[in-house]
């Protein structure tokens, strides 16, 4: 699969019902080695996920936008000249 073939949606959604998940088992089973490791695991997504589709957000908008004075602001904003 494609980065570009990724629906952010699809995958944010999985996150949020993984994070559910661990949430409900935190409260339902007694203290154990699994679920601490599970919500690492769960949580490490998560912040994946928002920095992968930041970095696409800005690789998208560069490549749309049109004029080199755009492009120049964009790269500005970025830190880069």
């Amino acid at each position: 699969m494609s980065f570009r073939n990724i629906d952010p949606e699809e995958l944010t959604a999985t996150a949020m019902r993984y994070g559910k998940s661990v949430y409900q088992l935190e409260k339902g089973l007694p203290p154990n080695t699994v679920v601490p490791l599970l919500k690492e695991r769960v949580d490490t997504m998560k912040e994946r996920v928002n920095i992968e589709f930041s970095v696409k957000k800005w690789v998208n908008i560069e490549f749309s936008m049109k004029g080199m004075g755009r492009y120049r602001i964009l790269n500005e904003e970025m830190g880069k000249y």
